[in-house]
């Protein structure tokens, strides 16, 4: 689209280049800032000035002049203010997820009052908010008192040209699987993920049908959940029809979509839905959550919402299309076709739009 864009992060490896080429106007740039890692993302809260001292040094050294600030997540929202405050530009904010719906969602305080208050100071000195849904939106004036009139109601958007089918059988010759029906999970291993619900459903589907579980993201720091998981699957007597893989090069994700029959998402709280996205934008038909954002990307026959919480409201739904082929074979030939107007070309449009509106 023409615009030159620096992307800041404060993950840092010593020994990669601190500033990396992605394109030809796209910069990643490392801050090689530390902090404890047992504090997880919290931690960061305390460098949050810091941070943006450390990108306005970057500015100055290099000579730059940003013309805007756009802001994913609530802490970097928060040095985003200091930047566009210093600056004297517009400061566009995307939170991802919020305290308010994510802790109403559910039903605990898994989100701490600081991160609600962070908030709640980063939206009211935005520019621009950036939801993902109308109901984020709705969420956003009606927990945080947003402005309904700053809100622009953006899709998070799908790579439509990596993520594409690939031929059953050649997906799966290159995983290695065999020609069992296959069920499969993509994502972060979270109790909020609901994964413990897909491993019940397919103890409850598993007679007198050859079916497989593939559970792939996470990794060293999940290991004590994915145990968790793996002691599961051995008390309901389905360890051997169920693979964990630790997450994969975004690359070969459209591998492990296009080997499975459904891809399956029984999470309790969901703020964009990109797994589901990218199984129907390679062809697999989704059984999700009705949580979040799910009825607004599944909502033709591509898929199916679970709408009650339950394993064996699960294991009913999945059996039921399992058993029925010309319904999968529907499901499956709907799917690309229902998520074309979420590709990346129409949604960076709509978010270069509102730029240079701002600017």
């Amino acid at each position: 689209m023409g615009i030159a864009v620096d992307i800041f992060t404060t993950h840092y490896h010593p020994e990669g280049p601190p500033v990396m080429q992605l394109g030809d106007k796209v910069r990643l740039i490392h801050l090689p800032l530390e902090w404890p890692q047992e504090t997880g993302k919290l931690g960061l809260f305390p460098h949050l000035r810091d941070l943006a001292c450390s990108i306005n040094d970057f500015k100055k050294k290099n000579n730059l002049f940003y013309n805007l600030v756009h802001s994913h997540y609530w802490l970097s929202s928060l040095s985003g203010k200091h930047l566009s405050q210093w600056w004297h530009v517009p400061h566009v904010v995307m939170l991802h997820t919020s305290a308010r719906a994510k802790n109403m969602a559910l039903g605990t305080e898994v989100e701490p009052q600081l991160r609600e208050e962070g908030e709640r100071e980063a939206l009211a000195s935005s520019s621009l908010i950036v939801a993902a849904t109308e109901k984020e939106k709705r969420d956003l004036a009606e927990f945080y008192g947003a402005p309904v009139d700053r809100i622009a109601v953006i899709p998070c958007g799908v790579d439509m040209e990596m993520f594409h089918p690939v031929p059953k059988k050649v997906a799966r010759s290159i995983l290695g699987m065999d020609s069992a029906r296959i069920l499969l999970y993509v994502g972060r291993i979270e109790a909020e993920k609901g994964i413990e619900l897909l491993i019940e459903a397919a103890s409850m589907i598993k007679n007198g049908r050859k079916i497989e579980v593939r559970i792939v993201g996470g990794g060293k720091e999940e290991r004590n959940k994915v145990n968790s998981l793996r002691q599961q699957c051995g008390s309901l007597g389905v360890d051997h029809l169920t693979y964990f893989q630790e997450a994969v090069p975004q690359t070969d994700l459209p591998l492990y979509y296009s080997a499975a029959d459904l891809c399956v998402l029984p999470s309790r709280y969901e703020t964009f839905g990109l797994v589901a996205l990218e199984a129907l934008a390679c062809g697999t038909p989704v059984i999700a959550s009705k949580v979040g954002v799910m009825a607004e990307v599944i909502k033709t026959r591509a898929g199916l919402l679970l709408e009650e919480h339950s394993s064996a409201r699960l294991a009913s739904i999945l059996s039921g299309v399992l058993d029925d082929g010309d319904l999968l074979k529907e499901m499956a030939a709907r799917a690309r076709e229902s998520v074309l107007n979420l590709g990346w070309d129409m949604v960076v449009k709509k978010i270069a739009d509102e730029y240079r509106r701002l600017v």
